[in-house]
């Protein structure tokens, strides 16, 4: 029992206090913070400092002992409460690091030269954060824009051939008023005349729209159908029909757009401008950490279910009405980049309902008893 306890003892490494295992790492944290402090020109009480280059000295010389750590570390939480809400983690995180001190053994003068041309040299956590979310905020507008055009082109195109049958029956009916006149005078005639020209504008006009909107199914079909157009001639029925058919296509997507897309890609957008100006903010104030990088990207995550739920709720028959004087995309933009506005106005919903359904059911209860 005795031979294996020894031999266990032997074998096995003694395990370390944190004190014991890096203090060299605390000391320099200390420092990094008494350096921001003397920096910012904060009032640094004298005993605070001369604990803290005292614990270096000490240290380096091999002289650490129980009352100096004991001095240190009130002197470290001093010091933490003096420069909050900057920590070590916010410092690290926004101050650049060398590349140069990064390099490995394999790299040469033509890897260092990429690495500065390209812009990786001397960014912080925190600027590789922002430069992240920039160009994501870009790709996120250019696609944003893209499918706004393309909605804006569909909508137009549908919008026109909606009027155009209406425009040529009230000239019809015009027209027909004028042949039932039993004598026409040359005026009338004139204008007898320019109707029947605009009817052939119209039509002209509404052909054309057929077509573009065509070539604007083509591209959401792109992914779908490979097969070339037909290029055979249709009957009357057949061309109408055809129509018809393209027309309900090109609503289905444009209402696709209106009511799910877009809506998310604003809130998107919107929470990616929160994001950015928080971490500017952030920098400014040296106030970035690592670990908020977690909450940033569940902040997008919920801007953009925010900016969908705002184009179901204007899709609503009851709420519609009452959103008519605020674009839904600019609603769905501003859900995004305030997210807590949208949840509290939905947490107080459900706190309305939850409220009325315990009094409902108090005063069912309180009826029960009297029976």
């Amino acid at each position: 029992m005795t031979t294996e306890a020894t031999d266990y003892q032997e074998n096995s490494q003694p395990i370390l206090s944190v004190s014991e295992l890096s203090p060299k790492k605390y000391i320099q944290e200390a420092q990094l913070l008494l350096a921001f402090a003397a920096q910012r020109g904060l009032m640094v009480e004298e005993s605070i400092v001369s604990v803290i280059v005292r614990a270096k000295h000490m240290f380096d010389e091999k002289q650490w002992t129980v009352e100096m750590e004991t001095e240190f570390w009130m002197a470290f939480n001093a010091l933490a409460k003096l420069v909050s809400p900057v920590s070590v983690e916010s410092l690290r995180a926004t101050r650049s690091i060398e590349w140069s001190m990064e390099k490995s053994a394999q790299q040469n003068v033509f890897t260092d030269l990429l690495r500065y041309i390209f812009g990786q040299r001397g960014y912080s956590v925190a600027e590789r954060t922002v430069n992240g979310y920039q160009r994501a905020s870009l790709l996120g507008l250019i696609f944003l824009l893209v499918c706004q055009i393309y909605w804006v082109i569909g909508s137009a195109i549908i919008n026109d051939i909606e009027k155009i049958p209406q425009a040529i029956d009230v000239l019809e009916q015009e027209i027909d008023s004028f042949e039932k006149q039993s004598q026409i005078d040359s005026l009338q005639s004139r204008s007898f005349q320019q109707k029947e020209n605009k009817i052939q504008e119209y039509e002209s006009r509404i052909d054309a729209s057929y077509d573009t909107l065509n070539s604007w199914n083509s591209v959401w079909q792109l992914s779908f159908f490979s097969g070339t157009p037909e290029t055979t001639k249709k009957s009357a029925s057949e061309m109408i029909k055809a129509r018809f058919t393209l027309q309900q296509n090109a609503k289905f997507v444009l209402q696709v757009l209106q009511l799910y897309l877009l809506p998310l890609l604003y809130g998107l957008l919107g929470a990616c401008v929160y994001v950015l100006r928080m971490l500017t903010t952030e920098m400014r104030n040296l106030t970035y950490e690592l670990e908020s990088n977690i909450r940033y990207h569940m902040r997008v995550q919920l801007g953009a279910l925010s900016g969908l739920a705002i184009g179901w709720f204007a899709s609503s028959p009851g709420i519609g009405l009452s959103l008519n004087a605020v674009s839904p995309f600019a609603l769905a933009f501003l859900a995004g980049y305030s997210v807590e506005v949208l949840f509290s106005i939905m947490d107080g919903l459900i706190a309305s309902f939850s409220n009325h359904s315990k009094h409902g059911n108090d005063q069912s209860r309180s009826g029960n008893d009297l029976y």
